[in-house]
């Protein structure tokens, strides 16, 4: 399944089937690299689905805010574009944290 077709619950899913095998040893050393590189994969998708629902949730309140208020215009969606970029963060990502 490709990571834009997933929810954020398959991929927590996902990623706990991942840990729970690396966990377990049930993964042989020709899977292992592959199956950390998923779960980092799945870690860094899940932040930023996180990190775009928060900021798109919190620019549906301001709107809210400035329509009760009648102080200024609603706030527009928030950009999408910031979870595409790479944060700093991302580079060091710990999939079992």
């Amino acid at each position: 399944m490709k990571k834009d077709e997933m929810t954020y619950a398959q991929a927590l899913a996902r990623l706990d089937e991942i840990v729970k095998r690396l966990e377990t040893g049930d993964v042989n050393v020709d899977e292992l690299s592959a199956s950390v590189k998923e779960g980092v994969r799945l870690v860094t998708w899940c932040r930023k689905k996180l990190r775009t629902t928060q900021e798109e949730v919190e620019a549906a309140l301001k709107g809210l805010d400035a329509e009760e208020t009648g102080h200024g215009e609603p706030m527009p969606p928030a950009r999408t574009s910031r979870a595409a970029a790479p944060e700093e963060d991302d580079a060091m990502v710990d999939p079992f944290a």
